[in-house]
């Protein structure tokens, strides 16, 4: 029983340590000030913590270099060693020596000129950023930017090729702010119209799903994805089928015609030889027939082959016919 369940316990440890959450850490960080500060992690600029506030970082585990910047430019450094799968927490608090001298900065920097705005670029694609009507450049996917502003109303836009979002935010002299410009992708989409002149109602299918019914007269619009688009009709008897290709908004009409639908055409073959013969269809043998007989088969609309074969003799009729005729 002990060998089972340490066998169990190295099979769960051997699959934590491959798995990508083994070698994910957190810092934490605990903002006890009353100012905004910005979070570097290993250089990289990672977001902003408002006061009295916390926010957790996610991390390779290992050594954690984390930096504090704030509104005065004071910069703050400490160094973590974080294993797998831990946290590290970081009580941030200005030093007592430091006090002094920041209310001495507050007082020169009241008259703040600027304000900060951190863009955080949240979707799988990049983003065009614009301030105020003036474009301020591209933000890769899941990267973050910082731009300095003019205090008061600003609008800013985030711009792509799925689509694009904008907001007006309200930024104080000295204060930080964070944009989000989640982006919901445009729908790709074309269209497919069945325009039914037949005489006989059709069924729609659209890549294997059944998508309705189109009748006599009717017009019947179909959203569908882009890309190669397979499309089926049918009468219950005869079914026909033709294959897209759509892009984006792009609509594709396809017209059924008279007679490309209706009741299957049919044959009468009657045997005037002294022998029996052999009926072949489009090259497959169906039944011998004896002299004299009639029997009636089907045929596919378009193109066919009818065969009467005996052990000396050979006919051979080829005919074209539509839905509903009979010969």
């Amino acid at each position: 029983m002990r060998r089972t369940l340490l066998i169990i316990i190295v099979g769960i440890s051997l699959l934590w340590a491959d798995s990508g959450w083994a070698r994910t850490a957190f810092i934490s960080i605990k903002n006890r000030t009353q100012h905004t500060v910005r979070v570097y992690i290993n250089g990289r600029l990672r977001g902003f913590v408002l006061p009295k506030k916390i926010r957790r970082f996610p991390v390779k585990a290992g050594t954690i270099k984390v930096t504090i910047k704030d509104r005065y430019g004071k910069e703050f450094k400490r160094t973590f060693h974080v294993k797998p799968g831990r946290k590290a927490v970081w009580n941030f608090r200005y030093p007592p020596d430091i006090i002094k001298t920041l209310k001495k900065i507050m007082k020169n920097t009241r008259k703040a000129r600027y304000g900060y705005l951190f863009i955080n670029n949240p979707n799988p694609f990049r983003i065009r950023i614009h301030v105020s009507g003036k474009p301020r450049g591209v933000l890769e996917p899941y990267d973050t930017m910082e731009i300095k502003v003019t205090p008061g109303r600003v609008r800013v836009e985030a711009h792509s090729s799925h689509g694009d979002t904008k907001a007006v935010l309200y930024i104080r002299a000295g204060d930080f702010q964070e944009w989000n410009p989640f982006i919901r992708e445009k729908k790709r989409a074309g269209t497919i119209v069945i325009n039914n002149q037949s005489d006989v109602p059709l069924e729609i299918m659209v890549n294997g799903r059944y998508r309705g019914a189109v009748y006599p007269g009717e017009r019947k619009s179909i959203l569908t994805g882009v890309g190669s688009v397979n499309v089926s009709l049918s009468d219950g008897i005869t079914e026909r089928e033709r294959s897209f290709r759509l892009r984006s908004g792009e609509k594709i009409t396809w017209t059924v015609k008279p007679g490309d639908f209706g009741s299957s055409p049919s044959i009468v073959i009657s045997n005037p030889m002294t022998d029996s013969a052999k009926v072949f269809i489009n090259g497959e043998y169906k039944v011998r027939i004896e002299p004299g007989d009639e029997i009636e088969f089907t045929l596919k609309a378009g193109k066919n082959t009818v065969e009467l074969k005996t052990d000396d003799i050979e006919q051979l009729l080829r005919i074209r016919v539509s839905p509903g005729d009979s010969v």
